[in-house]
């Protein structure tokens, strides 16, 4: 039996303060194609992100995942039928002595790994899960530090792939949103490559505190050939950093039909030069 489920939102920002009691919802979804009933379970891990990669990470605690122990979900398992959603409610009660700063969690929603008759043996069906994040900011004396660290365009491209890298780092208490722009066209015709539609003008990463993230994007939609002139706008902590290059693509294969090309040319020119010689010589005798 499929065991494809959806949960959404996928993340939420929240504002707490100390001493008071908050509710949020988040919402489980069986879609109509789906094989049969659904079952689930709700628990409440914490979430933090490993290296610069960001890799996800629910189960290591720290300082910055005691929310954990202020959410409870009033109905933390069930059952859907296709196509049937369910609005999930958990309650947030911010104890007196909360830090100030960031806290983070994630509701994890994961499917009930039944058990199923074969033979004279069991099988369990994998347990898969999702989650909604939950970044979390207790109001007090937050600190908003940090810096882009790198913000790198290519120069010269072989493989096809323009992949801009950027780093910002966060020294402060609480997450905080990188914004970046990038900008391609083509430098001899002027044609615009990237963005493609008003909503790939800007997009955001989340940054959180005491960590430094690498973020990258990859430009799938230059040509494989060309010149072109691409920039990426980094706004960080009410700092802008800018760069921008021309970025030359020219695959391997070109250069070297290019090369091979220059080396007919040469060698042709070469022969024709030797052959008028010794006609020269021939003549004189």
């Amino acid at each position: 039996m499929s065991q494809s489920f959806v949960v959404f939102p996928m993340s939420q920002e929240m504002t707490l303060e100390a001493g008071k009691t908050y509710r949020g919802v988040i919402n489980v979804v069986n879609p109509a194609d789906a094989d049969g009933d659904f079952s689930y379970t709700i628990v409440v891990t914490p979430y933090s992100v490993a290296d610069v990669g960001y890799e996800a990470n629910l189960e290591e605690t720290s300082t910055w995942s005691q929310i954990v122990d202020w959410i409870m979900i009033d109905d933390p398992s069930g059952t859907l039928a296709p196509n049937e959603t369910k609005e999930i409610t958990f309650t947030v009660t911010v104890p007196t002595d909360a830090p100030a700063g960031g806290q983070y969690a994630a509701i994890a929603v994961r499917s009930s790994g039944a058990e199923v008759a074969q033979g004279d043996s069991l099988k369990i069906h994998n347990v898969y899960e999702l989650a909604s994040v939950i970044y979390a900011t207790v109001e007090g004396e937050t600190v908003h530090s940090g810096e882009v660290v790198t913000n790198t365009v290519p120069g010269f491209v072989t493989d096809g792939d323009v992949v801009l890298t950027t780093m910002v780092a966060n020294t402060g208490n609480v997450h905080e949103m990188a914004a970046v722009k990038i900008e391609a066209k083509n430098i001899l015709t002027g044609e615009r490559f990237f963005p493609r539609s008003e909503s790939e003008i800007v997009y955001e990463e989340v940054v959180m505190p005491s960590t430094t993230r690498y973020i990258t994007r990859e430009l799938n939609e230059l040509p494989l050939l060309g010149v072109f002139e691409v920039s990426q706008e980094v706004s960080y902590l009410g700092e802008i950093s800018l760069n921008t290059s021309l970025v030359i693509l020219c695959p391997i294969w070109f250069m070297v039909l290019v090369v091979a090309t220059i080396g007919t040319l040469i060698g042709t020119i070469t022969a024709l030069i030797m052959k008028r010689r010794r006609e020269k010589r021939a003549m004189m005798i």
